[in-house]
């Protein structure tokens, strides 16, 4: 169900991934185009993180193919994708608490590549998230949960990647500290940076997203441009108040 461009710069299709004997994803299409910001929506357990871990190699995957402006990432490690283009800011932050804003930040910048411009991208991430210029001798486990979030994304950023992965930025964070990050995805967006969002907030999603995906049980069930969602379409299918016949093909 592609509703990007006939060339997009992301192009998975038919991605399956299990683990051990458990099947999560099954047949999985989606394109995202370049500049594009593409929301993934869907309940708990429908496979949207694993989704996300697989194009990144962190889930091995049984069949289909992920590529990025058609180069395959099939089977490549994870510690390759940045070097490719790909940054994964992960579902609960995950930044080193022991190390300080601007070490956590540096390690984004780790592969060798990306090295020679860690100066120049320190000050774009300080530019977008001040708070974090502020804290950058503080150590990452001092800070607030929003503060967290803006240092995950500010890392994931560090190696200039040509696609960002962002999974649930919103997830326990207070809504005016959630309005204020949707402000810094508008901004990324700007930019031309191309995003792939998990996102439980599905109004916020779609005030944001070029395209949208809906999971349920590791298949895609809808897939549209965000301007022609139905919302209350989208509700019923997200919370499975809609019968088969009622579910995109």
């Amino acid at each position: 169900m592609p509703i990007s461009d006939p060339e997009p710069l992301l192009q998975v299709t038919g991605l399956s991934a299990s683990y051990g004997n458990i099947r999560v994803l099954n047949g999985i299409d989606l394109t995202v185009g370049a500049g594009e910001i593409v929301a993934l929506l869907g309940p708990n357990g429908a496979g949207k993180s694993t989704l996300l871990k697989a194009m990144m190699g962190l889930v091995p995957t049984t069949q289909g193919s992920v590529s990025l402006d058609g180069f395959p990432l099939t089977g490549r490690a994870t510690w390759d994708m940045a070097s490719l283009g790909l940054a994964l800011i992960p579902e609960g932050r995950m930044v080193f608490r022991d190390m300080t804003v601007e070490e956590n930040l540096a390690m984004g910048a780790f592969p060798k590549p990306h090295r020679a411009a860690l100066g120049r991208n320190l000050e774009r991430v300080f530019g977008l998230f001040p708070k974090l210029k502020e804290r950058r001798r503080q150590f990452a486990g001092s800070l607030s949960g929003g503060e967290s979030q803006m240092l995950a994304m500010g890392r994931g950023l560090m190696s200039e990647p040509r696609l960002l992965l962002i999974d649930e930025p919103s997830l326990g964070l207070a809504p005016v500290i959630v309005r204020e990050i949707f402000d810094i995805l508008r901004g990324l967006k700007a930019q031309g940076v191309t995003i792939v969002l998990v996102e439980q907030n599905t109004h916020m999603a779609l005030g944001l997203a070029d395209g949208v995906y809906l999971m349920r049980a590791g298949r895609v069930i809808l897939a549209e441009r965000a301007a022609a969602v139905d919302l209350d379409h989208l509700h019923d299918l997200y919370f499975a108040r809609e019968g088969a016949a009622g579910i995109a093909e």
